[in-house]
C-alpha cells in the first residue's frame, strides 16, 4: 500500500472506540507501508506543547476520504547514549 503525497489520513485510538483523535493529516511525501499499517509508530506533537506522545498502528486502512490509522498510545524511555556515560528516564510523554 501506497499513501500518497496529498493523502488525507486520520489518527483514531482504539482505546476509546472509534473517535479520530487527530483528522486532516496531509501526507507531505508518498511513503509505503507494509503489513497493512501494523506496529509503525508515530511521534506525536502539538503546537504550544512541549511532550511527545507516541502511537502505534495496528492497522491502516484505505478509506473513500483517505486513510485511518488504528491504534493506541504507549509509554516509552528515553535511552541516551553519549562519551560522557549512558542514562535511562521517563519521556515525558502526554496523551
Amino acid at each position: 500500500m501506497v499513501i500518497k503525497e496529498g493523502d488525507v489520513l486520520s489518527i483514531v485510538d482504539i482505546g476509546s472506540g472509534d473517535y479520530s483523535f487527530i483528522k486532516d493529516i496531509i501526507a507531505q511525501e508518498d511513503i509505503s507501508i507494509s503489513n497493512n499499517g501494523e506496529a509503525y509508530l508515530f511521534l506525536l506533537r502539538h503546537d504550544k506543547s512541549d511532550k511527545n506522545s507516541i502511537f502505534q498502528s495496528q492497522v491502516i486502512q484505505k478509506t473513500n476520504d483517505g486513510f485511518l490509522i488504528k491504534g493506541y498510545f504507549k509509554d516509552a524511555m528515553v535511552v541516551n547514549v553519549s562519551k560522557y556515560g549512558n542514562s535511562i528516564m521517563e519521556s515525558y510523554l502526554d496523551y
